[in-house]
């Protein structure tokens, strides 16, 4: 027998040859098995650095896969930023609420991959504002004619049948099969403390919202509830500004 060693001389295990009977072996017989020793001291050297190889490999691919979600998070969170900076800019400049329900309308749409959002607004003289740019019209239509407090807000994604117990909503949601099968968030719009409106966000039925889904749309209502405010305030200024004049 010989010993099986590694490239640095250390004995890994054993190369031996056996005869079934008594015997001593030959210079070419020891050479055989010390080159068989040699042989399977390259393999499992071999063996051992692809071994290395792959562990090294699965390290770099997992920090690749952190440091591109740490990217993407970064860009998520830049984007974001942009877009609540445009939204501010237009509630500053006292932009029309269909203008700035439309752009948070297609903020959210962005930021929560795949669905697609509603902004229903309860205005002066029993108004109604809805901006569902990119809902299935039959959906659209629906929200439109429900009433706001009907709506059920949720931050954990929920079934869109029991978004709303209204008649209109429960008949539509029977010839509409596929709109069944999908989810919803809701958060509401508050206006001095009162509920004004309602953001909807619908998901398709195989998307899992997170919780931070629900916490984004939350803040993007309160966005909304900003603009109404703000727009309620410059109205009346307006207002004032022209019976003045007349006066």
């Amino acid at each position: 027998s010989v010993p099986i060693r590694n490239l640095n001389g250390v004995v890994q295990g054993t190369f031996a040859m056996f005869h079934r009977q008594p015997s001593t072996p030959l210079p070419a017989e020891l050479q055989m098995v010390e080159a068989g020793a040699r042989l399977a001291g390259n393999v499992v050297e071999r063996l051992r650095s692809e071994q290395r190889l792959r562990e090294t490999a699965e390290r770099l691919a997992e920090a690749h896969r952190a440091a591109e979600a740490a990217v993407q998070v970064a860009q998520h969170a830049q984007g974001l930023e942009v877009d609540r900076k445009n939204l501010l800019e237009l509630v500053a400049k006292d932009r029309p609420l269909e203008e700035i329900a439309s752009a948070i309308s297609r903020a959210i749409s962005h930021h929560l991959p795949l669905s697609s959002c509603s902004v229903q607004i309860e205005l002066a003289a029993n108004a109604r504002l809805s901006v569902s740019p990119l809902l299935p019209e039959a959906f659209a239509r629906a929200l439109a004619r429900i009433p706001i407090a009907s709506i059920r807000e949720t931050s954990a994604a929920a079934a869109v049948v029991g978004l709303s117990d209204h008649p209109e909503w429960q008949q539509n949601m029977e010839f509409a099969s596929e709109l069944s099968e999908q989810s919803y968030l809701a958060a509401p719009v508050f206006q001095n403390g009162l509920v004004a409106g309602m953001i909807i966000a619908l998901l398709p039925g195989e998307k899992l919202a997170a919780a931070t889904d629900g916490e984004l749309l939350e803040s993007w209502a309160q966005f909304a509830g900003l603009a109404i405010e703000r727009r309620g305030l410059y109205e009346k200024l307006s207002f004032r500004a022209q019976y003045d004049e007349l006066t």
